[in-house]
């Protein structure tokens, strides 16, 4: 959610907001309330409040975007993407979470074409990730073809299943004529060592001089 609660804090403020609705139900309170009902689950509850506040404020891109998260784990993955694409449109095309939230939903339809920029321009992960490898400031970071970098350094990015799953376009910088290397998380390296993707020779770690023109991530990759 844009406002970001745990559980321990929904349960202690629900009844609270539940009675400040029922007096003063703002905008402000409407979205808190709804928050805490889809972090407690209850998304039956979450969906008219989130809607009226929606009614109140349509040109408000966190109560847009709260809502259509709530429909999104309600099921109804059309209404959705179209509160996304609206959001990402209309009220603010540079937010990260509305870029996220709208590339998720036109990857789920499977435009990826449209889709993939997106994404990969709102991703934080991708530069911290470069931050925590100790990439140097001079070594350049790859967007990709028509460019062909003289030696690549590619990054995990992500959990275990995004890492293993985008590490299947690793074969393709080799198809290319890439020279590469990878830099796997520690926990995987052995499984990387092993795989006929990938193999012993093309594994660095942190500290190493891996002399490398540019860099990007696996999540980067397609």
């Amino acid at each position: 959610m844009s406002a970001s609660m745990t559980v321990d804090q929904a349960k202690a403020s629900v009844q609270q907001l539940e009675r400040v609705c029922s007096i003063r139900p703002t905008v402000d309170n409407l979205v808190r309330l709804s928050t805490c009902y889809f972090i407690l689950g209850d998304l039956e509850a979450a969906i008219p409040l989130i809607e009226t506040a929606f009614q109140k404020d349509p040109h408000n891109p966190i109560v847009a975007t709260n809502m259509a998260l709530i429909w999104k784990d309600f099921g109804d993955h059309e209404g959705a993407h179209r509160v996304f694409e609206m959001a990402y449109k209309e009220l603010d095309p540079e937010d990260k979470f509305i870029m996220l939230g709208y590339s998720e939903s036109l990857l789920r339809k499977g435009l990826w074409e449209e889709a993939w920029p997106i994404y990969d321009k709102a991703r934080s992960t991708k530069e911290e990730t470069a931050m925590l490898a100790e990439i140097p400031m001079h070594v350049k970071e790859w967007k990709g073809l028509p460019s062909i970098p003289k030696k690549l350094a590619v990054l995990d990015e992500g959990g275990v299943g995004d890492s293993i799953t985008y590490s299947r376009y690793l074969p393709e910088l080799t198809r290319l004529g890439i020279e590469w290397v990878y830099l796997a998380f520690p926990e995987l390296r052995g499984f990387y060592e092993r795989a006929s993707w990938c193999g012993p020779g093309r594994m660095v770690v942190e500290g190493v001089n891996m002399r490398v023109t540019h860099w990007t991530t696996t999540q980067s990759l397609p």
